[in-house]
């Protein structure tokens, strides 16, 4: 709950700075952060799905932002 609950906030104070669709474009990569702070603070180990999904975000990510 506690991360659900920062990443809505963190998503809010963006919205005060940035424009909205570069806001929700971040918090696209709300999920793939989780996994790097999964691995990083509480050593844990991603399995190739988690893998590959964390790289199909990250890609669509980046394909969307060419498109601009």
């Amino acid at each position: 709950m506690v991360s659900t609950v920062l990443a809505g906030a963190t998503l809010f104070l963006a919205l005060r700075v940035l424009p909205a669709a570069t806001a929700a474009l971040i918090a696209t990569l709300e999920p793939v952060l989780t996994l790097v702070w999964a691995m990083v603070l509480l050593d844990e180990s991603l399995a190739g799905l988690q893998l590959l999904g964390a790289a199909l975000v990250i890609l669509g990510v980046v394909w969307s932002q060419r498109a601009n």
